[in-house]
């Protein structure tokens, strides 16, 4: 089996390849290719800094447990040129409509424990 992974799905299949036995190769789409014990906040910190943090915006959602938790998106006007580059302009305006969050404590969390 091979495993795909684009942006923070890097982390996902980088666990469940080292977990799975049947794992006989990963690709990373753009993505997150984590060191054991890192986060993918941590890899930034190797890097200069980008417009791409300045481009989130973070919503706030209940969580059962009480309190809040914070996703963060894209926002509309940034996402073509930082992460649909090299899409023709039509396709890359409707990506922003159809975007996943992503919870921004799975960024801080050092992967680990996935079951497969």
């Amino acid at each position: 089996m091979v495993l795909v992974g684009d942006s923070y799905g890097g982390a996902v299949i980088g666990v469940a390849g080292a977990q799975a036995a049947n794992v006989v190769g990963l690709v990373f789409v753009n993505a997150f290719a984590l060191e054991e014990g890192e986060s993918c906040l941590d890899t930034g910190q190797d890097f200069p800094e980008t417009s791409f943090a300045a481009s989130l915006r973070f919503a706030k959602f209940p969580i059962p447990s009480g309190g809040t938790a914070i996703d963060l998106y894209e926002k509309p006007d940034a996402f073509p040129q930082s992460l649909a580059g090299g899409l023709r302009a039509d396709r890359a305006a409707l990506l922003p409509a159809v975007q996943r969050s992503v919870a921004a404590s799975a960024l801080d969390a050092v992967p680990g424990g996935l079951s497969v």
